[in-house]
């Protein structure tokens, strides 16, 4: 299990973790993307970020923030695990970290993006 953070959206998915279906749930839609992972935005520095890593030149709004608004991740973004150098799925208890660490933004006012905590668009069930 890992989670499919998008714009107003963070929902829990269930397909293989292979590079990709993770470089087509990140790329724009049509296209996979080359991906890259960003670490150590979450308590328990197994879990990791994945986002297409071209997705400043490719002008997607911003998605997801961590905790220090120091990383700002745009496009589709997933949450997996890793252990020893493999990618994993989430526990349950690593999809609680998320949910109550990371913020997702909800909407765009005016130039002001509201965020919000993940944990208030979550989406249970898996996307289609």
């Amino acid at each position: 299990m890992f989670l499919l953070i998008q714009q107003g959206k963070v929902s829990v998915r269930h397909d293989e973790l292979n590079l990709k279906n993770m470089q087509n749930l990140v790329g724009e839609e049509g296209d996979s993307a080359s991906i890259e992972f960003v670490y150590h935005c979450f308590s328990d520095a197994n879990i990791d970020l994945v986002c297409d890593d071209s997705f400043l030149y490719k002008f997607f709004p911003v998605t997801c923030v961590d905790q220090n608004y120091s990383i700002r991740l745009c496009g589709n973004v997933l949450a997996v695990a890793h252990r020893n150098g493999e990618i994993i799925g989430l526990t349950q208890t690593q999809v609680d970290i998320v949910l109550n660490e990371l913020f997702v933004s909800k909407a765009k006012v005016g130039n002001k993006i509201i965020m919000v905590p993940a944990k208030t668009l979550y989406q249970p069930e898996e996307a289609s």
